[in-house]
């Protein structure tokens, strides 16, 4: 699972707006997988055919269990005061 893992983040830090992806065990059996994106479009568009491949090839040895999306201060303030136009 550790090589799938480190493939998906060779493989999203290839990703045009990604600046860094890692990973870390959580547990015997459990890791995070942490990305930095310059935006959240980033997650939301068509994955590169790399990226798709380590994407299934994690998810053929292992299941999500949670997601979260963080933002830093100011993006959560923008987002924020887009909401109440």
């Amino acid at each position: 699972m550790a090589m799938a893992a480190l493939e998906y983040c060779r493989a999203m830090r290839a990703e045009e707006g990604v600046s860094d992806a890692r990973f870390y065990w959580s547990g015997v059996d459990e890791l995070v997988i942490l990305g930095y994106v310059d935006t959240a479009d980033v997650l939301n568009r068509l994955a590169s055919s790399r990226f798709a491949r380590a994407n299934f090839g994690l998810a053929d040895l292992s299941r999500q269990t949670d997601a979260a999306t963080w933002f830093d201060a100011a993006a959560g303030q923008a987002l924020y005061d887009a909401a109440q136009d």
